[in-house]
């Protein structure tokens, strides 16, 4: 993630397949700076990426995990419409909480938007270095191949 104003790269959110449990699952994984923390990028981004992951990819259900004391990816994790749905001991002997969301019950919640005709997600141009550039949202724009 890179802050429009400046380009400053300040984290990353993704969908990759994790470990959870003992079985190979689809995650959505945030990770910001500190000092930008608490501000809503990791929200904004987790939904982006979820809303194009159920777009885009067979999955359907999404996960997000994170060790039970870490509550602020908690709360991200309800904020792009998770669940908890399980706690186990990782392999560092500590209790991991995962969330997570089906594709069903996010048509169910997200159908009026998209009656309405608004985009899910939204692509746009890198800048010139690249072809491509995903911009999810208007506080950061993310670009998979300069990272600018």
């Amino acid at each position: 993630m890179c802050l429009k104003e400046n380009g400053k790269m300040i984290g990353d959110c993704g969908l990759t397949l994790q470990p959870i449990g003992n079985t190979i699952k689809p995650e959505i994984g945030y990770h910001i700076q500190k000092t930008y923390q608490r501000k809503g990028y990791a929200k904004e981004a987790a939904i982006a990426v979820r809303d194009w992951a159920f777009t885009h990819t067979p999955f359907q259900t999404i996960y997000s995990y994170m060790k039970s004391t870490n509550l602020p990816s908690m709360q991200t994790a309800q904020a792009y419409g998770c669940q908890r749905v399980d706690e186990f001991v990782d392999a560092e002997k500590e209790k991991t909480t995962v969330f997570a969301l089906s594709k069903k019950t996010w048509l169910e919640k997200y159908k009026m938007r998209q009656e309405k005709g608004a985009p899910l997600y939204q692509y746009f141009p890198c800048h010139g270095q690249r072809k491509r550039t995903y911009r999810f949202c208007r506080k950061y724009r993310l670009c998979v191949g300069c990272r600018k």
